[in-house]
């Protein structure tokens, strides 16, 4: 199957709401948004660049609620990924080596003994008139939180971190590290679950094509 994917103007664009119009060219037929979501969420997954940085909050407006990061319609889910660098590291992680920074004039840093590795932190509201003030949802992430051995990760889980694999590779980020078509269809495939759309077989089949082009 191929797709087409085309914008649609729509007077909201830029608060996050993007409509599209989506080609099967198969048979030529339009596929409605809602078959179209999880082609929508394979185009869009590698969001380390682009059009997601303009929507980033400086750290100071986090808690003024005046400030807008944007919007989520009622029933809609997000999954992100991120990458942890531990402190010190002298690397990115998975991408570019990254030069140390040069020690504070003014300031000093004292650390803080602690089992935790990253704090959470989400601000949301509730649907309103957009007056209402926002609540605050926080939590500590322990190492044994985070680093879960691959065999204990739901179907879910391992089948979105295939697809931010595959749109790496796409794109060629410079973060795809070790990132491979044949990892990602092998943990795709295992991770299929219920797939009463055939959603997620159809993205299988994808990934085969895009590896059998990329071999050419």
């Amino acid at each position: 199957m191929l797709l087409a994917v085309e914008q649609v103007p729509a007077h909201h664009a830029g608060h996050g709401v993007h409509l599209f119009r989506v080609e099967e060219r198969a048979d030529g037929r339009v596929v409605p948004f809602e078959e179209a979501r999880p082609a929508l969420r394979l185009a869009l997954s590698e969001k380390r660049s682009g059009e997601a940085l303009d929507r980033l909050l400086a750290d100071k407006d986090f808690n003024d609620d005046t400030k807008d990061a944007g919007e989520m319609g009622s029933g809609h889910t997000v999954t992100a990924f991120y990458e942890l660098v531990p402190a010190g590291s002298g690397t990115g992680g998975s991408g570019p080596s990254v030069p140390p920074a040069d020690p504070l004039a003014f300031q000093q840093q004292t650390l803080v003994p602690s089992d935790d590795l990253a704090v959470f932190k989400l601000r949301y509201k509730k649907p309103g008139d957009g007056g209402e003030a926002s609540i605050l949802v926080t939590d500590r992430l322990s190492e044994k939180a985070l680093l879960v051995p691959e065999s204990n990760l739901d179907e879910d889980f391992r089948f979105a971190s295939a697809v931010v694999e595959f749109g790496m590779l796409l794109r060629d980020s410079p973060y795809k590290a070790q990132a491979s078509y044949q990892a990602l269809f092998e943990r795709a495939r295992q991770a299929k679950g219920l797939d009463l759309e055939g959603y997620r077989a159809e993205f299988v089949r994808i990934v085969e094509m895009a590896e059998i082009l990329d071999r050419d």
